[in-house]
């Protein structure tokens, strides 16, 4: 997207005297200006700590960090009391799946990150929807299941492999019908997706500050007021209580009774930064861009010989994601190639969401994952190594 690519100071970075190609942002988006500066600003003029001072520094500590969650909220489509601080996706879940009572049932798909299957399979007892050969999920066997009931329907926005786009605004809905509740693991779809949690009317949303340019270690989970008055809290300790007794305790309401300890302050307000900046481009904009950049890439790979790319081939049904192999050749070995070759950083392996590989019946694969500041020339030398690694190897 014109003139964005300024904003990222990785970007300006060489590596044997070529550029940097970023394409892995399924795993973590570079981090723009605008964050950067909101962080070192905040450690240069103050760094105190949040809600113990009343000196100078903790007042202007606890203002940008409460105001870093008002900017989040309206991100997300919330209300501000809605919103809890969280290490990740990965915990926001946790949490969710703690508060459940032991062996709920719950319903997921054959799709989800490790991070949306292991808090359950641990917890709870999962029924699994299979994903079909092009790995999407058959929305009329979801739906089917889910009329059967359960505790919890927790399902991915978007995959983190494939970048499948999940039908969640139906799923709510017949989830609601059959008296369940409805958990949105939205690591990949914050980035990319217009979100509004009460249009969807899902029960809670996950999402992780370092997929959007925030920093790592910081993340929100989004939750119905009525739920997080009952849920319980997964650490104990300071800031989360009003009073402590001998004999007993006051918790505080929330969102700050789930928040026990000193936070990671300068993380949420780079996180605020980060929402703020991707508001300012439009994550439209940025969906259109994305979807371009992986039909483009999409094509190119499947003119390549011994290359098969999987997931859907309707562009529509995805958000700026490719994954693929090439027959006779590894992954690790793809991504070490493109690495040295034009120092392309794309992702191998499991992709952190091994049974999808399985259910596909996939060796490990290659991603290729694509944001607001990659460009079509990126992803014609991405296809130019390839090809020259096909005809050689």
């Amino acid at each position: 997207m014109e003139g964005l690519r300024d904003e990222y100071p990785a970007l300006q970075r060489t590596i044997r005297g070529q550029p940097l190609i970023y394409f892995d942002s399924a795993a973590t988006a570079l981090k723009p200006r605008a964050v950067i500066h909101a962080i070192t600003s905040f450690l240069s003029s103050s760094g105190a700590s949040v809600h113990r001072a009343v000196h100078q520094l903790g007042v202007e500590a606890s203002e940008a960090y409460e105001g870093a969650r008002d900017i989040i909220a309206s991100f997300l489509g919330a209300d501000v009391d809605e919103v809890v601080y969280v290490r990740n996706t990965t915990e926001g879940i946790n949490l969710v799946a703690r508060s459940l009572k032991p062996s709920s049932s719950v319903l997921i798909t054959g799709m989800e990150h490790h991070s949306n299957v292991l808090p359950w399979r641990k917890l709870h007892r999962p029924t699994v929807v299979p994903v079909l050969p092009d790995g999407t999920v058959d929305e009329q066997q979801i739906l089917a299941e889910i009329r059967k009931g359960h505790d919890l329907v927790a399902i991915c926005q978007v995959s983190n492999v494939l970048g499948v786009l999940n039908p969640v605004e139906r799923i709510v809905e017949a989830a609601h019908a059959a008296g369940s509740k409805v958990l949105v693991d939205g690591a990949q779809g914050a980035p990319h997706l217009e979100v509004d949690v009460h249009a969807l009317g899902c029960d809670y949303y996950a999402m992780s500050g370092h997929k959007l340019g925030g920093p790592t270690g910081i993340g929100v989970l989004y939750a119905k007021r009525e739920h997080l008055q009952e849920m319980q809290p997964l650490l104990w300790g300071g800031d989360m209580v009003s009073a402590v007794h001998i004999e007993g305790e006051q918790l505080q309401e929330p969102p700050l009774r789930f928040e026990a300890g000193t936070p990671a302050v300068e993380a949420a307000i780079g996180l605020g930064a980060a929402c703020e900046f991707l508001e300012d481009v439009g994550r439209d904009r940025i969906l259109e861009h994305d979807r371009a950049l992986a039909s483009h890439a999409r094509k190119g790979l499947a003119a390549l010989e011994r290359v098969v790319v999987h997931g859907p081939a309707d562009s529509s049904r995805s958000a700026g994601t490719v994954a693929f192999t090439i027959d006779g050749i590894g992954s690790n070995m793809v991504a070490k190639v493109l690495s040295d070759r034009i120092n392309a950083c794309v992702r191998s392996g499991w992709l952190c969401a091994q049974p999808l590989h399985e259910a596909l019946e996939l060796e490990p694969t290659v991603r290729a994952s694509f944001y607001l500041y990659n460009t079509e020339d990126e992803v014609d030398r991405m296809l130019s190594v390839l090809e020259d690694l096909i005809a050689t190897a």
